[in-house]
This record gives structure tokens, sequence and C-alpha cells, in this order.
């Protein structure tokens, strides 16, 4: 964990709600980042620190839930939180069972938005030293031998000990 603060970033087409967005996060002290697109987002912002993001929902080339799906494939600890200028209960859905942290409706309440951004930073904290302790095991199961990595399997599976021993 570094001492730096939490980046804050803006993904949204909509040049007056990424303005508004941030006037609002920056008055609250968080540094932002903006980005009019999902891929100037990919291509441009260092999400390897500590923050969250902020995601509309419809966007043109790459949509928001497009991206919340590269992020989960890539591994990615950073947290999102998604908005939307229409209430759309399916998609809202499926952005929280993928892990979004909140599914806010523009005009965006500001109290909710502060609570969604505490929430999300939380887990983005958490998400990350899930994400390093996986790497550690990775690394501690790739130095077995064969034979152990076998023995680890059967411990796994559940397997008596004799059965082990005997395999």
């Amino acid at each position: 964990m570094t001492d730096t603060p939490a980046t804050i970033f803006i993904v949204d087409d909509d040049p007056s709600a990424r303005r508004g967005l941030s006037r609002l996060i920056t008055a609250a002290g968080m540094p932002v980042e903006s980005f009019g697109s999902a891929r100037d987002f990919l291509d441009q912002a260092d999400i390897g620190g500590d923050g969250c993001i902020i995601l509309d929902v419809k966007m043109p080339e790459l949509t928001g839930i497009e991206l919340q799906a590269e992020l989960i494939k890539a591994k990615n600890a950073m947290s999102i939180i998604f908005v939307s200028g229409h209430s759309d209960i399916p998609i809202a859905a499926g952005a929280m069972k993928k892990g979004a942290v909140d599914f806010l409706t523009k005009p965006v309440d500001q109290d909710q938005l502060f609570a969604a951004i505490e929430e999300a930073l939380k887990k983005t904290r958490a998400n990350r030293r899930l994400l390093s302790d996986q790497a550690i095991l990775r690394k501690r199961v790739d130095l077995l031998t064969p034979r152990e990595y076998t023995v680890l399997e059967h411990v796994i599976a559940g397997m008596p000990n004799k059965i082990i021993a005997d395999s």
C-alpha cells in the first residue's frame, strides 16, 4: 500500500457528466482522471494504484459492461461504480453479480456517490490483498515437485492418507 491518495477514474462519453462528477469529487479532495471512452481509459489510465472507476453503462464502441468484463478477465483489482441515465434492472443486476459496488442513476445523488466511492475503495484494497495472496500461493505451488503436487491434489479432494500414500 502506498501513501498516494486513491484516484477516482471517471469513464463517460458525456462531457458534461464527466465535468460535473470531476468537479464534485475534486472538491471533496480526491484526485480524478476522466476519460471519454472505455478504449481511452484502457489505453491511458494507470490503474495499478489505489482507486476506483465510475463507469457509464452505455457508451459507443466499448460499453461499460464490456469494459468490466475485460478488467475481470485481466484480474484487475479496481472496483467499479456504474452510472446510467436509465434505470435498467437486468443490466444492473448483471453488473452487480460480476462485482460492481453500486449502480447509480443519473443525475447522481452526492451522498450516494460518496458512500459508493468509500465502499469501492475498501473493496479495491481487499481485492489487491486477495490477488497478492493468490500470487504468493501460485509461486509456492509452482515450487512443488510433481509428486508433491499430486499429493496436494489428493489432500484437496479430501482423500484419506492411506489412499494418498498408495497412489
